[in-house]
């Protein structure tokens, strides 16, 4: 009788952890469906966002400015950049203009965890065609160099759904693991923001050879020449329009600095 009572209490304890599983690991399209209601939500006192961010990523401004308006498309209210500057600092693209939760939508499943002491949700998605357009529109990567995203993880805080981290895993003939940390968020009328985010890329240094590394160091040196034999005034001219830029590209050289940087925001302004 009493390892009957046990097993039948191990039974219920093992029921109700099961239950409690269930609801704490929504499937993927529940999740994206949690993601575009809180979205709406939270835009619904919102206009426009400008953000201004600085970054030490290489050969980078130090300083930019990124402007998102409110729009409705397909019934629904979206971020959509205003700005069209290669050379910006991405923040909000992609988390509220309706594709993060449709890359959620499609992923394979959903699971529940901690990162750094918060609870989170880990999405794991495999469907290369979704992964690759979410890239190409969002983060900018270009068809021509051959990076496929085959496999994406992302670490999302349970109670706020913003992404915490995000890894896309490339080709293993590429063999690059693209790292995104959003760190610090903070609120502006009801919108969380990640204050800093760091961006890793590992295998990035495998990407370039000798040959292609050396070609960029005589190319700088040619430049240097050419500036050493200008005039002063001129030279002086050209040396302020390009301030900080020859120290960058010769950082892009060393595998550390092509491999990880931060971009931090200066101030946000919400109407």
């Amino acid at each position: 009788m009493t390892r009957k009572i046990l097993f039948s209490v191990l039974a219920f304890v093992f029921t109700l952890s099961t239950v409690e599983l269930l609801i704490a690991q929504p499937s993927p399209n529940a999740l994206a469906d949690q993601i575009k209601q809180l979205t709406e939500s939270r835009l619904s006192g919102i206009n426009s966002v400008e953000i201004v961010t600085t970054t030490d990523m290489p050969m980078m401004p130090d300083e930019v400015v990124n402007v998102y308006v409110k729009q409705i498309v397909d019934g629904r209210a979206v971020l959509v950049q205003e700005t069209d500057d290669d050379s910006d600092h991405e923040l909000v693209g992609g988390m509220y203009d309706g594709s993060f939760e449709e890359i959620v939508r499609g992923a394979d499943s959903v699971s529940e965890d901690t990162y750094n002491g918060t609870r989170v949700y880990i999405v794991e998605i495999t469907d290369r065609d979704l992964l690759n357009e979410y890239m190409e529109q969002d983060l900018d990567f270009d068809e021509e160099d051959d990076i496929v995203i085959e496999h994406a993880t992302l670490w999302l805080d349970r109670d706020k759904l913003v992404p915490l981290k995000m890894e896309y895993k490339s080709n293993p003939s590429v063999g690059l693991t693209f790292r995104i940390l959003a760190e610090d968020y903070q609120d502006h009328s009801g919108l969380p923001i990640a204050h800093h985010l760091k961006i890793e890329l590992d295998g990035m240094e495998d990407m370039f050879s000798e040959e292609e590394i050396a070609e960029a160091r005589e190319m700088m040196r040619q430049v240097e020449e050419q500036l050493a034999a200008m005039p002063e005034s001129q030279r002086r001219m050209i040396e302020r329009q390009m301030e900080g830029q020859m120290e960058q590209f010769e950082a892009m050289l060393e595998a550390d600095s092509m491999s990880s940087f931060s971009i931090k925001v200066k101030s946000v302004t919400v109407n």
